[in-house]
């Protein structure tokens, strides 16, 4: 199957962070800018010890740009590192595409993640 890649800058983000009886569970809410059609991308990172989703990390939905991913716990720390230290931030996200189904909006996520622009040494935003 076909892959697709699409990113969006950060515009804002939300945490949260939950004590529950098998460890702590944290989520980061990430929403771009409107488009030229007014559309947001927002993005939801579940960082749990055991992936809900199974054998894929998440889905996109591709009409309203949505999408729900899990990520080991071990990588919020970064992550959320990113995201208070560094502007701006850019979301990345590729996903699987199926052309034998042209009407489906909603695909399996392959990748998820932040990157920031290449940096001087020493550079920090203010």
């Amino acid at each position: 199957m076909p892959t697709q890649s699409n990113q969006f800058v950060v515009e804002s983000y939300k945490v949260q962070v939950i004590q529950k009886p098998g460890g702590p569970e944290r989520t980061l809410s990430l929403t771009s800018p409107p488009s030229s059609k007014g559309i947001r991308t927002k993005a939801t990172i579940l960082f749990q010890k055991t992936n809900p989703f199974g054998s894929i990390i998440g889905a996109v939905e591709t009409t309203s740009i949505e999408l729900v991913a899990w990520s080991d716990p071990a990588l919020f720390n970064s992550l959320y590192a990113l995201l208070v230290n560094e502007k701006p931030v850019t979301g990345t996200y590729e996903y699987e595409t199926d052309a034998a189904k042209p009407k489906n909006t909603s695909w399996n996520l392959k990748s998820v993640g932040l990157r920031v622009d290449t940096e001087m040494p020493g550079d920090f935003e203010k």
